[in-house]
């Protein structure tokens, strides 16, 4: 299946998902593959959704959702602020870490 048939049923899945959370696996069956082989092109596929064509889909600890509400916004922008802190402190313990080993080099 090409990337962009994935894409056209994942986006059809949301549109017509009657529940507010979905998960991968859920989603997986929805359009009838194998969620541990899928499951990273799955998630890569709604981050290029929401960057390229600009839909409101937000993520919890309990799947995917629309975002709807100022409560849908907030919690979405919350988890990746959360995870962009835990990227920033990885990036600074490596360049710290990075800039000791260089020192002890010399």
């Amino acid at each position: 299946m090409k990337i962009e048939e994935f894409e056209h049923k994942i986006i059809k899945v949301f549109s017509t998902n009657e529940k507010k959370y979905i998960t991968v696996k859920e989603i997986s069956k929805l359009i009838n593959v194998n969620e541990k082989k899928y499951n990273r092109l799955i998630r890569r596929i709604i981050q290029n959704i929401v960057n390229n064509q600009k839909l409101l889909i937000g993520s919890c600890s309990k799947g995917f959702f629309i975002i709807e509400t100022q409560d849908d916004y907030n919690v979405s922008i919350n988890k990746l602020l959360k995870i962009r802190d835990g990227i920033d402190k990885r990036i600074n313990n490596l360049e710290t870490s990075w800039t000791v080993k260089r020192l002890m080099d010399l």
